[in-house]
């Protein structure tokens, strides 16, 4: 039977991991996933890395990610920093492609409180300010709440808003908000200093033309961020001034994910008239495809079946259903 192992990296530990691994691999695990300690509500006073430790554990497990034993995968978790390391070590690694990020809170990912509390990331205690189910509905905070907003438009302060990594990485928002109250602020836990003048300018985003915003208006909207940051990072790597349904199309290809990024059937007026049945039917493939896609690679990388699957699928089955009622 297929299994991953999970562990808390500490102080005490740190030493061990080595051993870790190495028992890990020959036990035969898919995976081993790291997790970095995130010292808020009821961890706030328990023993963490300090900066030093948490980049020097993350170097040894960059190192390790690019020769793991026996084809294990070896990640990094709770610790956006991870890819910044990863792409200090090898630019060109597998893992900086396409749309990753070093953290999915608020664009990717949200947490619901037993009270109703709507929050970007389940380290993110609710306060007075929280928005709650009560009061509005998931799509609309999803979409119009003020913290989310903030973190798929970030504009940090401290040390974050001079790095040259904060596409990539964006540091720990958690941590930033339970030490400063400022979910924007700099991550205290990340000991990179930024490159001097390295983002004195602000960066230049690609431009969308007409038609590839009209594309990327299809995609469900809780994919949308994901999918526009990481065109625009594609973009910005190849000195492209200008995202268009080709480049789209390129990334797509290169990704190997059929039907998220471009959505068949937008094309032209005539295609566009075929109904909201062909519409339905449409996105029901298309989440289809996206659940299939998804449990395929979580099957590869020996990776525990997570929640997003069975929400494709489940949304597929009711878009198609209900695109052929029409």
């Amino acid at each position: 039977m297929d299994f991953q192992v999970q562990v808390t990296v500490t102080r005490e530990n740190r030493g061990d991991l080595p051993a870790i691994i190495d028992f890990s691999a020959k036990a035969g695990a898919k995976a081993l996933n790291v997790f970095f300690l995130v010292c808020t509500g009821r961890g706030q006073n328990m023993t963490d890395l300090g900066p030093e430790e948490y980049e020097e554990v993350l170097n040894y497990l960059a190192a390790v990610e690019k020769s793991s034993p026996h084809g294990m995968m070896v990640r990094a978790r709770c610790a956006p920093h991870f890819l910044r390391v990863v792409s200090m070590h090898n630019p060109e690694n597998s893992l900086l492609k396409g749309n990753t990020s070093g953290c999915i809170a608020g664009t990717g990912y949200l947490r619901i409180s037993p009270e109703g509390y709507v929050t970007p990331c389940r380290y993110m205690p609710p306060s007075n300010g929280s928005s709650n189910l009560g009061v509005a509905s998931l799509k609309d905070i999803w979409s119009n709440d003020h913290l989310f907003r903030s973190l798929r438009e970030p504009v940090y302060n401290g040390k974050c808003a001079q790095c040259e990594f904060d596409r990539i990485c964006g540091g720990c928002r958690a941590r930033a908000l339970a030490t400063s109250n400022d979910a924007m602020g700099e991550d205290p836990w990340c000991a990179h200093i930024p490159k001097e003048g390295k983002k004195d300018a602000a960066p230049v985003r690609p431009v969308w033309t007409d038609v590839a915003q009209e594309r990327l208006s299809n995609i469900p909207s809780f994919l949308r961020p994901m999918i526009r940051s990481g065109l625009e990072r594609y973009a910005k790597a190849k000195g492209i001034s200008e995202i268009t349904p080709e480049i789209m199309a390129e990334l797509k290809n290169k990704a190997g994910v059929q039907g998220l990024v471009q959505m068949e059937g937008t094309e032209s007026k005539t295609t566009r008239s075929r109904g909201r049945g062909a519409g339905k039917q449409l996105i029901g493939v298309t989440f289809l495809s996206l659940g299939l896609l998804n449990a395929m690679f979580t099957l590869k990388g020996g990776m525990e079946p997570d929640a997003f699957i069975y929400v494709f699928v489940f949304l597929g089955v009711c878009f198609l259903m209900a695109g052929l009622r029409k």
